[in-house]
């Protein structure tokens, strides 16, 4: 949805017909917006429009100055578009005008009015107040002041005079043992002894170690002696004897 800045942007190029659209557009949900209205007495194009735009002005707002400067300058006849338009514009950069960090500390003389405008049946017994006050008035920084001084003398009052008690007391007399408790009074207490809290260990897990594992002997066999080759009787024969 447009915005009356957006208007007020284009009336200022120059394009009033826009303006006066998005200012129609705006009243249909602000219609006790007293900006909208002054604004769009200066986009009419009639004096009987500008009137009903100045009265309700002037009834959301009696003090509204450009819209009285306007009002009459439409009775008297003397009203200018272009003048309404500047009285507008200056009017409305002034309220739009940022202000800064030092503003808020900056106090001026309407303030000082603002804050001493009092009824006349509540002026004289506010001066009488403000009268006692000032001559019944403490200056409590000097209260404070002595009050720091006091506690200071009084402390090195107090310091010197330990220091001349303890210093005449410890010189003349001699220090006189504490008289021991007899034995069965006090029992002995021994501090309690610490219990040793177990330890978690990291418990070393086996690593597998390479053992030798004997190989198997192979023996041979033996080879069995051989018999020695039996002679085989061979047969003679004689020779025959010759006739």
């Amino acid at each position: 949805m447009s915005t009356l800045e957006e208007a007020i942007q284009h009336i200022r190029m120059g394009n009033r017909e826009e303006g006066r659209q998005i200012l129609e557009d705006l009243l249909e949900s602000q219609e006790e917006n007293e900006d909208i209205w002054l604004w769009l007495t200066s986009v009419v194009d009639t004096d009987e429009d500008r009137e009903i735009c100045l009265e309700n002005v002037l009834a959301l707002n009696p003090n509204n100055v450009v819209a009285q400067r306007g009002m009459e300058a439409l009775h008297a006849g003397t009203f200018d578009a272009g003048d309404m338009l500047s009285d507008v514009l200056e009017e409305w950069d002034e309220e739009s005008e940022p202000a800064t960090f030092i503003d808020d500390f900056v106090v001026t003389d309407d303030d000082y009015e603002e804050e001493l405008a009092l009824p006349s049946s509540m002026k004289k017994s506010s001066t009488k107040a403000k009268g006692k006050k000032a001559g019944s008035g403490i200056n409590m920084r000097l209260v404070i002041i002595l009050a720091v001084v006091l506690i200071v003398v009084l402390g090195l009052g107090g310091i010197a005079i330990a220091a001349v008690v303890f210093g005449f007391g410890g010189g003349g007399s001699e220090a006189v043992p504490a008289e021991n408790p007899p034995a069965g009074s006090i029992e002995a207490v021994s501090p309690p002894t610490e219990e040793p809290t177990a330890t978690e260990t990291a418990t070393p897990e086996p690593t597998a170690t390479a053992t030798n594992t004997p190989l198997p002997h192979l023996e041979l066999p033996t080879a069995k002696p051989t018999d020695p080759p039996t002679p085989i009787p061979t047969q003679v024969v004689s020779p025959t004897p010759s006739r």
